[in-house]
C-alpha cells in the first residue's frame, strides 16, 4: 500500500513539473527541429509527457458532449479537405497534427482544469506567462549593454525587440495578449480598491516590450470589448463604470507610449509607429500580408466548399506563381502560406471549415450565457472571471487576424481553459 501511495505521489510531483514546462514552452516556436515538411517542437514532448502523467494520476479523461461535437466538426471538415486538397500528404500530416493538438492542447488542459486543483493550475498557467515575459524584457534591457540573449532575431536600431522564444515579436505579443488582457479586465472590474499602478505597469510592460505594432490596435480593441461588456444586457450587471475604466486604460496606454517615444524616439518610429510613418499601404509587412490575404481569397473562390486542405495553400500558390509542378521543401511552401487566419480557414477548409468554427463560437456563447444567468448560485467574482477570460480570448482571436496559423497551441490552450472554467462553474451549481 505504501509503495502504491509513493508511486502516486511521485507521479503527482512529476505532473506539476510537466504542467509548468508544458505551459512554459507553449510559445517556444524556435525550440524545434526540421523533420521533412514539419517542424516538431520541444513542447510536443512535454505535452505528451504531461498526458502520460495525467493518465497515471487520474486514469480518466472527461469527454463533454460539446467537446466531442467540436472535435467531430473540425475532424470531418479537415478530412474532407485533405482528401480533396492540393497536397494530400501534407494535409493528412496536418490532420495528424490536428488530432495531437486537439488531445494535448484542448482536451488535456480542459481536463486539467476540471479534475485537478483549478486554482493551482491557473497560478502555474499565469506564472509561465510572467516567466517568459520577464525573459523578453531582459532581451531588451541586456541589448542596451550590447549583450544579446538567445532567441533574439529582430532589432530596433541597436535595441533587441522582446520576443521570448517566438519566431518574431508580433507572435510573442499575440501570445502575451491572453494573459495581459485577462489581467487588465480583472483590474478594471475591481472597483473596491485603487489600481496598483506598479503591478499594472509591470504586467502591461511584458506585452509592450515586444514593440509589436499590433499593440497599437490591441489596446483600443480591448477597450471597445470592455465597453461592449458594460452595455450588453447579459453582462452589464457585472461590469461597472465602463467609460471611466476604459478611458483609464487608454490613458495609461498613451502615457506608456509617450514615455517610450520621449526616451527612444528613433526606436519608437521604426516599431510602434512604423505603419503610420511610412504609410500603411507602403510598409512591406502590410503589403506582404495583404497579398497573402488576397491570394487566399482567390483560392477560396476557386475551391469554395472544401478549400485546398490544411497546408495546401502554400503548394498551390507555389505551383501557380513559380510555374513549378510541386514544391518539395518546407521553405518553398512556407513562402506562400496564408498571412491571416480567417482567409487561411476559407482557403484551406472552405465553407465547411468555416461552419465548423462557427459551431465552435456558438458553443462558447451558449455556455457563457448559461454562466451569466442570475438563477445560478455564482458569486460576482466568478462571473467576472468568466467575463475576463472571454474578453481576453476574443481580443486574442482578433489580434490573431494580423497573423496566420490554425495550430497555435497557446491559443487553443487558452480557449480550453476558458471553456473549462465556465463548465466548472456550471457543474458547481448542480
Amino acid at each position: 500500500m505504501q509503495i502504491i501511495i509513493r508511486k502516486q505521489a511521485l507521479w503527482t510531483v512529476l505532473m506539476e513539473v510537466f504542467v509548468f514546462l508544458y505551459f512554459l514552452t507553449l510559445s517556444g516556436e524556435m525550440l524545434n527541429i526540421h523533420f521533412g515538411l514539419f517542424k516538431p517542437r520541444a513542447n510536443h514532448i512535454f505535452a505528451f509527457l504531461l498526458l502520460v502523467c495525467f493518465l497515471k494520476t487520474k486514469r480518466k479523461i472527461l469527454f463533454d458532449k460539446d467537446i466531442l461535437l467540436i472535435g467531430g466538426a473540425f475532424f470531418s471538415s479537415s478530412l474532407a479537405s485533405a482528401i480533396l486538397g492540393e497536397v494530400p500528404l501534407r494535409s493528412f500530416g496536418y490532420l495528424g497534427v490536428f488530432g495531437f493538438s486537439f488531445i494535448c492542447y484542448f482536451l488535456l488542459p480542459y481536463n486539467l482544469f476540471l479534475l485537478w486543483e483549478k486554482e493551482r493550475i491557473l497560478k502555474i498557467y499565469w506564472a509561465s506567462f510572467v516567466t517568459i515575459g520577464i525573459y523578453a524584457v531582459l532581451q531588451v534591457v541586456f541589448s542596451m549593454q550590447g549583450i544579446i540573449l538567445p532567441f533574439v532575431t529582430q532589432y530596433a536600431k541597436i535595441l533587441a525587440r522582446g520576443q521570448g522564444w517566438n519566431y518574431e515579436p508580433s507572435y510573442y505579443a499575440l501570445y502575451m495578449t491572453s494573459f495581459v488582457m485577462f489581467y487588465n479586465a480583472k483590474v478594471l472590474f475591481n472597483l473596491n480598491r485603487k489600481i496598483n499602478w506598479a503591478a499594472f505597469i509591470f504586467v502591461n510592460g511584458l506585452l509592450i516590450f515586444s514593440t509589436s505594432t499590433g499593440i497599437v490596435f490591441s489596446y483600443p480593441i480591448f477597450a471597445l470589448l470592455f465597453c461592449v461588456a458594460g452595455y450588453l444586457a447579459l453582462t452589464r450587471d457585472f461590469v461597472e463604470k465602463v467609460r471611466t475604466r476604459a478611458l483609464q486604460m487608454l490613458g495609461f496606454f498613451l502615457a506608456f507610449m509617450t514615455a517610450i517615444w520621449v526616451l527612444f524616439p528613433q526606436e519608437f518610429i521604426i516599431t510602434f509607429y512604423k505603419f503610420f510613418h511610412l504609410g500603411i499601404t507602403k510598409h512591406w509587412s502590410v503589403v506582404d500580408r495583404w497579398k497573402g490575404v488576397m491570394n487566399a481569397f482567390r483560392i477560396f473562390l476557386k475551391n469554395p466548399f472544401f478549400g485546398v486542405g490544411i497546408g495546401g495553400v502554400g503548394p498551390y500558390l507555389y505551383r501557380e506563381l513559380e510555374n513549378e509542378t510541386v514544391a518539395t521543401t518546407l521553405s518553398e511552401m512556407e513562402k506562400y502560406d496564408p498571412t491571416n487566419v480567417f482567409s487561411e480557414i476559407l482557403a484551406s477548409l472552405g465553407l465547411v471549415g468555416l461552419m465548423a468554427f462557427g459551431f465552435l463560437f456558438y458553443k462558447y456563447w451558449k455556455v457563457f450565457k448559461v454562466v451569466m444567468q442570475k438563477s445560478l448560485s455564482l458569486t460576482i467574482e466568478e462571473r467576472r472571471t468568466a467575463i475576463a477570460l472571454m474578453l481576453s480570448l476574443i481580443c486574442t482571436i482578433i489580434v490573431l487576424q494580423f497573423n496566420q496559423g490554425l495550430f497555435r497551441s497557446y491559443i487553443w490552450v487558452h480557449a480550453a481553459i476558458t471553456l473549462s472554467y465556465m463548465h466548472s462553474l456550471k457543474r458547481g451549481t448542480v
